[in-house]
């Protein structure tokens, strides 16, 4: 129990980071949209980078089809999150990849705030995850996310 908390408190602490590089202004006053910088594939990830995260192939799919379109692609971030990013998505889209989520992982905790939705959990093979949904854009430190991307990163 008491590491599951403490992976909850860094699912947490990435959350409000990815946050603060991102911010939310509800404008769309950066420069760049942060999915352009992550070098996304719309290939399907290997099998061990998946199986690194706790993840098959065939969950990755249903991950991916459960939003019902806007797919932008998957990468591996700077600290080796995977990463998959939505556009054009809206509450309905966060909820039912949110659902498919806790089916094959198991919920932690969904809640808002400041219009962003978002829900993360504990793999049931050691991987973790946070999904995060924008309402409006977000701006700041020169990147943006335009209204209604979704991310979802996979540790």
């Amino acid at each position: 129990m008491a590491n599951k908390k403490f992976w909850l408190g860094m699912l947490v602490m990435v959350l409000a980071f990815g946050m603060a590089v991102v911010g939310c202004d509800n404008g769309n006053g950066g420069d760049t949209n942060y999915f352009d910088t992550l070098n996304l594939s719309n290939s399907t990830p290997n099998a061990t980078t998946l199986s690194a995260r706790g993840l098959t192939r065939s969950q990755f799919t249903d991950i991916r089809d459960a939003a019902r379109g806007g797919f932008r692609g998957w990468a591996l971030d700077e600290e080796g999150a995977l990463v998959m990013a939505w556009t054009g998505r809206n509450v309905s889209s966060f909820n039912s990849v949110a659902d498919t989520l806790d089916a094959i992982s198991g919920e932690e905790e969904r809640g808002i705030e400041s219009g962003v939705y978002w829900a993360m959990g504990f793999g049931n093979h050691g991987g973790e995850y946070a999904l995060s949904f924008c309402s409006t854009s977000f701006s700041e430190n020169g990147f943006y996310l335009p209204a209604g991307s979704m991310m979802a990163s996979f540790y």
